[in-house]
């Protein structure tokens, strides 16, 4: 589609006068690899065709926040009920909330098979059973879908956004299968931990017991392409050929899940992302050469300022912590310390 295609979908949804196969191509559009990049974009470099909708205070992250609940409440009267809804749900769960995935064999309009999304908020890991009795533990700012029941499923198929660990019943007659965008894993009863954040380059899964294979595309036509042991920790990044494949090192891996984050000569850009999401705060690097850094250390139950204090410590870095607007993140800018500062 031209950019003028993609503003005129973008303009008729906010009218109310998209029709079923023009919502069909926004959401082909939405669930593409670089989507939301796209409509961020346009979004961002078009306001003046959004004026007429009042969106010139909004930013694109608010426009989206419409999108979503605009098509969350069936606004637009004039499709028809069944494939809209149909639409909706896969638009709200694949699209939106999980930037950058590609939701495989997703249920078609008529099926029975209802899903359930559950989000992990705040700064609690959250702990949740799935229909089969597989538990899953959840960091702050993730997300999952999985059916209802997998009692008419032939495979247990679930979806992530985000880092979660998960303890899988054994159901060997039905297969575990988990997407984490252009990629997934297939296993019959194990633990592991996956990572597939939208803003992040790569996506990790952390074998701790038994046996999973890594696909990449559709599971019904996918070709095993790696495959972990125990203790193994396998890594994509976005939009190659291959898995790396590497001993882990669950200590370091899987320490979130007793309430730490442990550094051991991590690259800062890495450490920044990790502190953001544990502390729901946004970092700012001031002075480009503080991303060549390194940093090590275990974090359990500091405070942010001591953390910040650690880092200004260990590293020759400056942290300045400015609280937030309301219902803003508070920021942390980081600069390079001045020799005799």
């Amino acid at each position: 589609m031209t950019d003028e295609t993609k503003l005129l979908l973008l303009r008729k949804f906010f009218d109310h006068q998209i029709s079923d196969e023009e919502l069909r191509q926004l959401f082909l559009w939405f669930n593409s690899e670089k989507g939301e990049a796209e409509v961020k974009e346009l979004l961002n470099a078009n306001w003046a065709f959004w004026k007429a909708d009042n969106f010139e205070e909004m930013d694109s992250d608010k426009m989206l926040s419409v999108i979503r609940s605009r098509i969350n409440s069936g606004a637009n009267g004039k499709m028809n009920s069944g494939i809209f809804f149909y639409l909706a749900a896969v638009f709200i769960a694949a699209a939106l909330i999980f930037t950058g995935l590609r939701f495989f064999n997703y249920p078609r309009p008529g099926d029975e098979r209802m899903l359930r999304e559950i989000s992990a908020e705040g700064s609690t890991i959250k702990n949740v059973v799935l229909p089969d009795g597989s538990k899953v533990w959840m960091n702050p700012g993730s997300t999952i879908v999985f059916p209802q029941t997998f009692t008419q499923e032939a495979i247990r198929e679930l979806w992530l956004s985000g880092e979660a660990y998960f303890e899988v019943a054994e159901d060997p007659a039905r297969p575990f299968v988990l997407g984490l965008g252009d990629v997934g894993l297939k296993v019959l009863g194990t633990s592991f931990s996956a990572t597939n954040y939208p803003g992040d380059d790569q996506v990790e899964v952390v074998l701790k017991t038994g046996r999973v294979r890594l696909f990449k595309g559709n599971y019904d036509q996918a070709v095993a392409t790696a495959e972990l042991q125990s203790g193994e920790m396998g890594k994509y990044r976005k939009g190659s050929e291959e898995f790396l494949v590497s001993a882990a090192d669950l200590e370091k891996q899987l320490a979130w899940l007793n309430g730490m984050l442990i550094f051991r000569d991590d690259p800062m850009p890495d450490v920044i992302r990790q502190l953001e999401r544990w502390y729901q705060i946004d970092i700012r690097v001031a002075s480009p050469e503080i991303n060549h850094y390194i940093f090590t250390a275990t974090i359990h139950d500091e405070a942010v300022g001591e953390i910040l204090k650690l880092l200004e410590y260990t590293t020759p870095v400056k942290c300045t912590y400015l609280p937030g607007e309301p219902g803003a993140l508070p920021v942390v800018v980081i600069r390079k310390r001045e020799s005799g500062s």
